[in-house]
């Protein structure tokens, strides 16, 4: 099955990343429902435009990738669409399942992801007060339930952080888990929607 995704990034900071990624979803089995260079200039649309063409594509995706950069704090979308993403939605007597999410950090401008996620001696340090509150919120939520600490890269958080070589490197386990959690592991998860 083709997995559907959604990129969520910091106009325009985050389009060369955002091209780049949709080239790699290109080579692999994923359909990309999103903006791309050659879509339409929406930001001249009122809000509940704006949030009504966002809901009809993230509402038909798997998952969710949210490109982390510099000025995220900036951002009034991204914190909506990992909102939208992390929510059951009923249309139609249909529901959706809840959106595998997971963050990239893009390098700044000076190569280095320092501003998001730091190498430690013990392992990395991800600095959630640079991150909209609802991302920081869904890291390092594993349930007392769950067998994995929360400080666990790939269980320990819903959302889940990588670099973006990282990412790179491992672009087809790191989506399938973001997915498998979505499909079978929420109850594992203290996950919240509120921005």
């Amino acid at each position: 099955m083709d997995k559907r995704i959604f990129i969520s990034y910091k106009y325009p900071e985050g389009n060369r990343y955002r091209d780049k990624l949709i080239k790699k979803l290109e080579n692999g089995s994923y359909k990309y429902l999103g903006e791309t260079n050659k879509s339409k200039d929406i930001s001249l649309l009122d809000d509940a435009a704006i949030g009504s063409l966002l809901s009809d594509k993230i509402y038909s995706t798997h998952v969710t990738v949210i490109l982390i950069s510099p000025s995220i704090l900036d951002s009034d979308w991204i914190p909506w669409e990992v909102s939208y993403s992390l929510r059951v939605i009923n249309r139609a007597n249909r529901n959706s399942s809840r959106n595998g999410v997971v963050a990239i950090v893009i390098p700044d401008q000076n190569g280095s992801y320092d501003y998001a996620i730091t190498k430690t001696d013990e392992g990395n340090t991800i600095h959630t007060s640079r991150l909209p509150g609802i991302i920081g919120r869904n890291m390092f939520n594993a349930t007392d339930e769950s067998r994995h600490e929360t400080t666990s890269k790939e269980f320990g958080s819903y959302i889940s952080m990588y670099r973006w070589n990282e990412f790179c490197n491992d672009l087809n386990e790191i989506i399938d888990t973001a997915y498998t959690k979505s499909q079978t592991m929420t109850h594992l998860f203290d996950i919240t929607t509120w921005i």
